[in-house]
């Protein structure tokens, strides 16, 4: 599953890079695998897998689907 599917199933900002907390501790998201995203935790060498909706998303830009009707016009 890729991030796409990820913000939208569980309507989290879902993407590489993005800041997170689980219990206090905080870790930044590097990839994601199957319906799990995996988070390297300050400190840690390695990233753990995690369920999306169990983590706390610090980035306050959002970066959900475009509403229905297809990609926004830019203005001219």
């Amino acid at each position: 599953m890729n991030y796409a599917h990820i913000r939208a199933r569980y309507n989290v900002p879902a993407k590489r890079g993005a800041r997170v907390e689980f219990q206090g501790q905080f870790g930044t998201v590097t990839s994601s695998s199957s319906a799990a995203v995996r988070v390297r935790m300050d400190g840690m060498l390695r990233s753990q897998p995690f369920a999306p909706d169990e983590l706390r998303w610090l980035d306050t830009e959002a970066v959900l689907p475009f509403p229905q009707g297809g990609a926004r016009q830019l203005p001219a």
